[in-house]
């Protein structure tokens, strides 16, 4: 089994370290004080944005005069210049930083959740009782044209990758060793620009991975 694992942190300032998102405190008798609302700007990667917001929707609920600002997201050297400079005060990402550098500036890192990197295959190969990282390996070098060499149907194969800016590259380039030269943007170029040009125009669209999986889930149950 291929076990890949990426994680989703927040990065603040003496914010986040002081509990920028702890709640208003309680009056004596225990009830909460109104107070002035304390806007709380967060901005970052897209791909940790739609989990952040969820939580930031409910945090407001729990806690009364708390304001979550989530934005449309940033690239990863943005959001820190931004984080910096106090236009915002939370950042989120999910790759591209290392925590000691943080640290070293003054920011507080913390991990909020772990979220799993898979690879997918259309639903008519579901039958696929699953792959190596050998086997995985073994397609992006060309090796298996076809679903049937690997106990599947008789289907083709046609490998594609997510774009090298995303933290699926990171994540599988350092899970996987063999991947790095074979598949592009991992540190190879064994397929043309113009190979993968071709292969996003004719596959990739516009909806999320997300959603792509859930319809893909649905497909295959239906």
């Amino acid at each position: 089994m291929i076990g890949l694992v990426k994680a989703l942190l927040l990065i603040g300032g003496a914010a986040l370290g002081a509990g920028a998102l702890s709640a208003p405190p309680a009056s004596a008798q225990g009830q909460q004080q109104p107070a002035a609302a304390t806007v709380v700007r967060i901005d970052g990667s897209t791909g940790v944005a739609p989990l952040v917001s969820a939580l930031a929707r409910e945090y407001e609920r729990r806690t009364p005069g708390a304001l979550i600002q989530v934005g449309g997201g940033m690239g990863t050297r943005a959001r820190i210049d931004a984080l910096a400079s106090g236009a915002i005060d939370i950042a989120i990402a999910s790759h591209g930083l290392r925590v000691d550098e943080l640290t070293r500036r003054g920011m507080a890192v913390a991990e909020v959740a772990r979220t799993a990197v898979v690879f997918g295959a259309h639903a008519g190969v579901s039958d696929l009782p699953g792959l190596t990282s050998e086997q995985v390996c073994a397609i992006y070098l060309g090796e298996h044209a076809n679903w049937r060499a690997l106990g599947g149907p008789d289907l083709p194969i046609v490998p594609m990758t997510r774009p090298d800016t995303e933290v699926d590259a990171e994540v599988v380039r350092e899970g996987i060793a063999c991947l790095r030269c074979l598949i592009p943007g991992f540190d190879g170029a064994v397929f043309s620009q113009a190979w993968k040009d071709a292969l996003w125009a004719r596959f990739s669209t516009a909806a999320t991975t997300t959603e792509a999986v859930r319809r893909a889930i649905q497909h295959s149950q239906a």
